[in-house]
């Protein structure tokens, strides 16, 4: 294996990376402008819930993101039930 192979390898996990990042974010931004995500600081890190129900529990913010998104694929958000903000009315 040469280094340009090496380099070529090197790029293709880091656009992985960003796309499956990306796609964790978007999961968050979208249940949390629904109402449907509420992350609670407690003593021992940082509950999860969705949809009212407790999702996951871990020190980390960002690992306990992860671990909902992973844990429930199930839980997608419905991109024809916008709220009115995402429509551009302050109602």
């Amino acid at each position: 294996m040469d280094c340009l192979d090496l380099e070529l390898m090197r790029l293709r996990a880091a656009v992985t990376a960003n796309s499956a990042d990306a796609g964790v974010w978007r999961w968050y931004a979208d249940l949390m402008e629904d109402n449907r995500l509420r992350c609670t600081k407690t003593i021992r890190g940082w509950m999860i819930e969705i949809d009212g129900a407790c999702a996951v529990q871990d020190r980390s913010f960002d690992c306990a993101i992860r671990r909902a998104y992973y844990a429930f694929p199930d839980i997608n958000c419905n991109p024809g039930n916008f709220s009115s903000k995402r429509q551009g009315r302050s109602d």
